[in-house]
């Protein structure tokens, strides 16, 4: 470090895979010594060296890159080493140990290193067994009295006495009182009071911070001795020292310091990180990356103790395709291989058990049943193991060779039985007892109850993938294991919750065992769904379903005495929802896939808490209810009355798989869900890639893959295939297909790179569907070229940045990179990811043919160039092309899309032809059942009596008032002429005009008639009739219906005169006369308020037509 003014005095080291590579020794002020060096490209070792050799390194560590060179440094206050891009180790002439980032700053630093490092912590031990108590000058005094004592692994120092104590439990805080282990302890500075990382059992699983932990193993709970501190850095302990179950080494928190003891050699590796995402990938780059499971793992594992016999195990198969569920493998207890258990078998066992045979129950031939299990239902058999013998035989052998562990550990059934699995030649004895159950196609290991020594699991994976490598090469190991310790993972072991009761309790407590197991060092946890002891519920079972689709790895196991948990067996509803669990699980294949793949090339965790995600937000700090499965938000149903407490992080955030209102974040809601759904949303730009629903994976692809983009953001995924069975994937045996969504310009294209010969599950056919709020749009099927791209129509419906108020992120610039490790867009601008701190590369990724890669016509600095906002597509719309260098049959895939795509654009016009023909005969026969209804009309008009009449002219005259009113009220939209005063006149007056009035008012009622049906016909047949045609016939209308207004007076007058004659005998003639003219001026009457009524209908309807063609034609041009 410059800054520092450092002088060089070491020499580069860089010996890959060796644990005592060239490191750097200084002298501790106080007696000892420390040796410094990297370990793999993450991280600082610190050795702590009691003797010549010092600590040597377990099964933890093998990093995955070569150890990272660094030179020692000295200046006037301290020395030690740095490695470029890594940080920097130092001791001050005090004995204080500062760790530093690659820029320099100053991480965090210890208390001063005493003599043998006796440095203490203010508190007194908890716990343990008190050895003696005696007066003493100083804490020094103290600590060297403990190493005189072979069994004294704490003290404590009150300022007058020295108190000895073996195995403490604990510390707590005592004013005036110090507390320190023997032989080491080592104290960090730090500004937070819990760390991330430690492990979990049942009585932590809901919290993601700890105050502590140790390195510990046993069933439902694994503790390691690794942190994530805020401060800025990850560390991990390891010593040589165990005791069954423990790895005699841990860590506790104080609020303001980090202490570190152990009770044998120690050395510590410390890993500068900003974020504990990258805190957690430089971890598991140091203990080894997991590889990628083979493809079966991904899909149901179906488990039990109870299978009865062959035919037990074909009827469930049928049972499980028969109603749908999907399935890959089964696994089965004990009765596989013998038809009891040895729970309650003497040291001595007995002569009848056989370890490693076959029952002749359930295999009484069993390289023919597994082969027709494999053929003809694409399933896989896999069998439990135990770490133990029953056999009287064997174990005489064993012990013989001194193969047996020492008696004692948390598993206190077996005593004497237990197999040394630390010695090689028990190790290869072991695996070869496995080799013809590989023979006969058993699939991978279920290794139960080897809690009774912390590196047994470890050295138990190692015998059987050793196995597998020489029985069949190349082919990926697997196995499930009840705990783990760090670097398990790296063989390719899973490990599962352990025992857990069938209860809403243990289901809450599994989301946070999984997150916890993660960041520990175990991504590839799974668990008994439904509980291991009792039997559940069917709703209890549905959840335990639900949250096992979004966790790593999805398996369901019971107990011997209760029901097992096949879905049909829980009723049809809950079975319904397990179809649908199951289903979605099998169409999140890629997806997940891809993601474990992801997981070995970067060590970015696909699941992983909240915090990991939105480190400044405080409420998801210790969240374990929700998680991350890659880009996927989840808040399931974890208690009885099926309520969540949805929590949604600052973005925008879209429901998953459907449509559905946009929330914006920080968001919080109480919700009720149905038992069939399962709350979970992304963000707006996440790209999902779906499988078609398929029973096995052994159908995949079984159809066109579906891509899922959630429209008001620019986004990414990189889909990635191989055979999923080979390790051939680790030396590039692989397709990598990137997708990428342009929001703005509603395109999604996609480039594949890597082997374009593998087969095996490669998927030939896309289709997307963007989803959009409360709209899904879903595109044609296209066929997946080496490169391509779809455009989605951009339709008014497909609103999602108005609804949002979201401004779009810019589409693809020159400069812009997409991050190796997440495959996130970044900007140009940007130095490192956003998303995951990644640095950019030197050579940084773009997708071809996109802007800011050269050779894109928009290019700057080409002819033609186009900003973000108007760049012309690369292809056709639905057209997919292939590179130069692509095969015939990518240029014919494409020639075919692009006729498909003409073919659809002509089937879009033939459509609109069709619906245009189908509005002008509606309208055409609307007219003609007009004209039908006023035939009917005026042929019954004639029988209409004197009240009929009165009645009529009473509407007559409410229309007209109620159409000078509406007239008055719409001046704006159209004048209304004003209402003639109608004119009183006599009644002998209207006596002697009527009849020329009612032909006058005739042959005006005609006229009209015949002028609004001219305007109507030329409505229907011309679109760009004028606007104002409506109002004009509105107020032709308003004037005829004042003209009616006065007759209808004049009317009512001559009736009340008719009315006064009625008495003259004399006048019945005349009378009846009159009553034949009043009907038929009230036939006539009819006739042209009718034709009135029609002339207005016809009026609005043509108006309407007329502003529905001017929109149509506003639309088109645009």
């Amino acid at each position: 470090m410059a800054s520092r003014a450092a002088v060089l005095i070491g020499v580069l080291c860089s010996l890959p895979g060796c644990s005592t590579c060239e490191e750097h020794v200084l002298q501790l002020p106080f007696g000892g010594r420390l040796g410094l060096s990297t370990r793999g490209a993450t991280a600082l070792r610190i050795r702590f060296l009691y003797d010549e050799d010092g600590p040597e390194e377990k099964w933890e560590v093998k990093p995955d890159e070569p150890d990272a060179p660094f030179s020692a440094t000295r200046t006037l206050d301290e020395q030690g080493i740095e490695s470029p891009g890594l940080g920097s180790i130092a001791l001050t002439k005090e004995g204080t140990l500062r760790l530093r980032s690659r820029s320099g700053a100053v991480i965090t630093e210890s208390l001063p290193l005493g003599r043998l490092s006796c440095s203490a912590v203010g508190g007194r031990p908890q716990g343990g067994v008190p050895i003696a108590e005696m007066p003493t000058l100083n804490a020094g005094a103290c600590c060297q009295a403990c190493q005189d004592y072979s069994n004294c692994t704490d003290w404590a120092f009150d300022g007058a006495a020295c108190f000895l104590v073996k195995d403490a439990s604990g510390w707590e805080a005592a004013a005036g009182t110090v507390w320190g282990r023997c032989p080491a302890l080592l104290s960090f500075t730090s500004k937070v009071s819990s760390v991330f990382g430690g492990g979990a059992g049942p009585e932590d699983a809901t919290a993601l911070q700890q105050h502590g932990a140790t390195g510990q193993v046993a069933n439902r709970g694994t503790h390691v001795p690794y942190y994530y501190s805020m401060d800025g850095y990850a560390a991990l302990g390891s010593t040589g020292a165990t005791h069954f179950n423990h790895l005699l080494v841990r860590y506790h928190t104080t609020g303001d310091h980090i202490a570190w003891t152990c009770s044998h050699g120690f050395q510590i590796y410390l890993m500068p990180a900003s974020s504990l995402l990258d805190g957690t990938r430089s971890y598991l780059s140091l203990i080894g990356r997991p590889p990628v499971p083979p493809m079966h793992a991904f899909g149901f594992l179906a488990s039990r103790w109870g299978w009865e016999d062959a035919q037990y195990i074909e009827d469930t198969l049928r049972s499980f395709r028969a109603g749908g569920f999907p399935l890959d493998s089964i696994i089965l207890d004990f009765e596989w291989f013998v038809n009891t258990s040895d729970y309650e078998f003497a040291p001595e066992g007995q002569s009848w058990y056989n370890d490693f045979g076959w029952n002749p129950d359930l295999f009484p031939s069993p390289h023919r049943q597994i082969q027709k299990y494999r053929s003809e239902f694409g399933v896989r058999v896999a069998g439990i193991r135990k770490p133990r013998l029953g056999n009287k035989e064997l174990l005489q052998m064993v012990r013989q060779k001194q193969w047996i562990l020492p008696a004692g550990g948390p598993e206190s059934y077996a005593h004497g039985r237990w197999l040394l699995f630390s010695d090689p030649d028990m190790r290869n004895w072991y695996k070869q007892q496995l080799r013809h159950y590989l023979d006969a196609g058993i699939a991978y290991w279920w290794n139960d109850e080897g809690e009774n020594s912390y590196y047994t699991y470890h050295e138990w994976n190692t015998a059987e993938k050793d196995l597998l490598e020489e029985a069949k090469p190349g082919q990926r190991f697997f196995s499930l294991n009840r705990a783990f310790t760090p670097g398990l993972a790296r063989l390719g072991a899973g490990v599962w919750t352990g025992d857990v009761q069938a209860s809403w309790q243990d289901l809450a407590r599994t989301p946070g065992l999984v997150l916890n197991w993660g960041l520990a060092g175990a991504p590839y946890v799974a668990c008994d769904i439904g509980g291991f002891m009792g039997e559940p519920t069917p709703e209890l079972l549905v959840r335990w379903y639900q949250v096992g689709v979004f966790m790593p790895t999805m398996r369901i196991h019971s107990e011997l005495w209760v029901k097992p948990h096949w879905p049909w067996l829980f009723g049809e509803p809950a079975a319904n929802a397990m179809r649908d669990a199951l289903q979605l699980r099998y169409r999140l294949l890629p997806y997940h896939y891809s993601l474990a793949h992801s997981l070995y090339s970067s060590g970015l965790l696909w699941m992983r808490p909240l915090a990991a995600v939105f480190p400044e937000d405080p409420k998801v700090a210790n969240l374990t209810s929700e998680w991350m499965d890659g880009e996927i938000l989840l808040s399931p149903v974890l208690n009885e009355a099926a309520q969540v407490e949805i929590y949604l992080p600052e973005g925008y955030w879209h429901p998953f798989n459907q449509p559905g209102e946009i929330l914006s974040g920080p968001h919080h809601a109480a919700k009720q869900v149905p038992l069939n759904q399962v709350p979970a949303f992304v963000r707006l730009g996440a790209v999902i890639p779906l499988a078609p629903a398929v029973q096995s994976t052994d159908d995949l692809p079984g159809g066109p893959l579906e891509v899922q983009v959630y429209a008001g953001a620019d986004g990414n995924f990189t889909l990635i295939q191989d055979d999923g069975e080979t390790t051939s994937y680790k030396s590039g045996s692989m397709r990598k297909t990137t997708f990428v969504w342009i929001d703005i310009a509603k395109r999604l294209a996609w480039s594949t790179t890597g082997d374009k010969q593998i087969k095996a599950h490669h998927f030939t056919a896309v289709r997307c569907t963007l989803f959009a709020g409360g709209s899904v749009q879903q595109s044609d099927v296209f066929a997946l070229g080496d490169t391509g791209e779809l455009q989605m129509p951009s339709q008014r419906h497909l609103r999602a940045s108005k609804l949002l108020r979201v401004v779009h992120q810019k589409a693809m610039m020159s400069g812009d990179w997409i991050c190796p490790n997440c495959n996130d867009l970044v900007f140009a601008r940007n130095s490192q990811c956003r998303r995951c701190n990644t640095a950019k590369p030197e050579q940084p990724f773009v997708p071809p043919g996109y802007p800011g890669f050269p050779g894109y016509p928009g290019y700057p600095g080409y002819p033609g160039y186009f900003p973000w906002w108007g760049y012309p597509p690369l292809l056709r719309r639905g057209s997919s092309s292939s590179s130069s260098d692509s095969s015939d049959s990518s240029s014919d895939s494409s020639e075919e899309d692009a006729r498909k795509a003409a073919a659809s654009k002509a089937r879009l016009k033939a459509r609109e032809k069709v619906e245009e023909e189908r509005a002008r005969a509606k309208e055409l026969s609307r007219t003609a059942k007009e004209k039908k209804r006023k035939k009917t009309q005026d042929s019954s008009e004639g029988s209409v009596n004197e009240q009929d009449e009165s009645e009529e002219r009473s509407k007559v005259k409410k229309r007209a008032k109620d159409s000078d009113d509406d007239d008055e009220d719409d001046d704006s939209a159209k004048p209304a002429e004003k209402p003639k005063k109608i004119q009183k006149k006599s009644k002998e007056k209207a006596s002697s005009k009527k009849n020329g009035k009612d032909k006058q008012d005739d042959k005006k009622s005609k006229k009209e008639k015949k002028k609004r049906k001219e305007a109507s016909d030329s409505d229907e047949d011309e679109s760009a009739a004028p606007e104002n045609e409506a109002a004009e016939n509105g107020r032709a209308g308003s004037k005829k219906t004042a003209t009616k207004e006065k007759k209808g007076k004049a009317k009512e007058e001559k009736k009340a005169k008719g009315k006064s004659k009625t008495k003259d005998k004399t006048n019945d003639k005349k009378d009846d006369k009159e009553k034949t003219k009043k009907n038929g001026k009230a036939k006539k009457q009819k006739e042209s308020e009718a034709c009135e009524a029609c002339s207005e209908e016809k009026s609005s309807e043509g108006g309407r037509e007329k502003k529905k063609k001017r929109k149509q034609e506003s639309s088109d041009d645009s």
